[in-house]
């Protein structure tokens, strides 16, 4: 291989390098950021399934009755 060939693989490399480094950088925070926003959806979906499960019991208190679940997921109140 010539000498100013190896010089470009060389320039070549080492740009390849810094573009490889910039993209870890950026992929680095992007993830930072989806943990982030994965945090805080999961503190909300347990917000919203605490307050379905008050609001819930407070119907079943409200009409004497006891919480249910139907088999395709519907949220009942149980009255004898």
């Amino acid at each position: 291989m010539s000498r100013s060939l190896a010089c470009l693989q060389r320039r070549f490399d080492a740009e390849a390098i810094e573009q490889l480094r910039a993209e870890v950088v950026r992929l680095s925070q992007e993830n930072e950021d989806l943990r982030d926003r994965l945090y805080w959806a999961e503190q909300n979906a347990e917000s919203w399934a605490r307050d379905a499960t008050e609001m819930h019991l407070q119907l079943c208190e409200l009409h004497v009755g006891k919480p249910g679940i139907t088999q395709d997921g519907h949220l009942v109140v149980v009255t004898h």
